[in-house]
């Protein structure tokens, strides 16, 4: 994925960054373009070692709001995840953030040589899927089970908030901030967002406890091997938040098997209006990336408007 987020690192500069941590050189640099936001970078090191680096932005480079300190938030995830739980994450091997090779932070970390969910998918059988979609339920409840102090984004501590409809208001807040700047034409004033919330206040108010939400895991964050769970990618959007803001809740991505290994129940209707409502902001986020980013993707822009709409329709709008 073309992305204006994403910069060529010339090769001296990765030469210089694998020199510095692994104090040997690379052999190969191959980019993984994948990726929508960093640039990232797979490396063969000249023992053999397999490695990722993941580059971020140009600090001159705009971002979206909740975008801010993001790499931050990836790499203290990846370090408390591998330490202090039993969910398989890859292993972070060093984190430049005083930016002393380029204008940006970068970091390294394991190379998982498995196959993204995504990909897996085309060939695994029915009944293998089933089994992996349970395993992610049970590995995001067990995320999801890590509470915090204040509800909001992990790296962004000073806009934390101690009640929940507070921490979503300022979210909100910021995405319709980030649409009026690029001048996005939501179909609706974003005034009329905000005093439906207000309605709906009671409803978030019934969250008292801040989860830790992973809030990215679809299939291209899930890696595969021997098929199970090698490892979780990509946790640079955590945040404190009602678990119901998980991928996996998300309503155009219903799996019966994902529910199943999390334990879900079924949802009282003041959870099934904040899943309305957080699908409506994962809509404005991906609104707002493929104008920011300057996207060239005809798929994902008509398939964003669509859910746009879809969470509209179903907030009643």
């Amino acid at each position: 994925m073309q992305s204006a987020t994403k910069q060529h690192v010339p090769y001296d500069k990765i030469e210089l960054m694998v020199k510095k941590t692994f104090f040997c050189k690379p052999v190969e640099a191959e980019e993984i373009e994948e990726g929508y936001f960093n640039a990232i970078y797979r490396i063969r090191l000249e023992t053999g070692k397999q490695v990722v680096l993941k580059v971020a932005p140009p600090e001159h480079v705009r971002v979206m709001s909740y975008e801010k300190n993001i790499m931050y938030t990836e790499v203290t995830m990846l370090q408390k995840m591998k330490n202090f739980t039993s969910i398989a994450v890859p292993a972070m091997y060093y984190y430049d953030a005083a930016q002393t090779v380029l204008r940006s932070g970068y970091f390294f970390m394991e190379y998982l040589d498995g196959l993204s969910l995504r990909e897996a998918r085309k060939t695994l059988s029915r009944a293998s899927q089933t089994a992996i979609d349970e395993e992610l339920g049970r590995n995001n409840r067990l995320i999801n089970s890590i509470h915090g102090a204040k509800f909001g984004y992990y790296g962004q501590k000073n806009r934390q908030r101690s009640s929940w409809y507070e921490a979503f208001h300022g979210m909100l807040d910021d995405i319709l901030g980030d649409c009026r700047y690029y001048n996005i034409d939501l179909r609706y004033d974003p005034s009329v967002f905000v005093e439906l919330l207000e309605k709906d206040r009671s409803c978030f108010e019934e969250v008292k406890t801040p989860c830790l939400v992973h809030w990215d895991l679809w299939d291209g964050n899930i890696f595969i091997k021997d098929e199970k769970i090698q490892g979780i990618i990509d946790w640079e959007r955590c945040l404190w938040a009602d678990h119901l803001m998980e991928y996996g809740f998300r309503t155009h991505h219903h799996n019966e098997a994902f529910y199943r290994g999390y334990g879900a129940r079924p949802f009282s209707p003041t959870e099934q209006r904040r899943i309305h409502w957080y699908d409506l902001y994962l809509c404005l986020t991906w609104i707002v990336e493929y104008y920011c980013r300057d996207y060239q993707d005809d798929f994902f822009y008509r398939n964003m408007w669509k859910q746009y709409r879809d969470a509209v329709g179903h907030l009643n709008l």
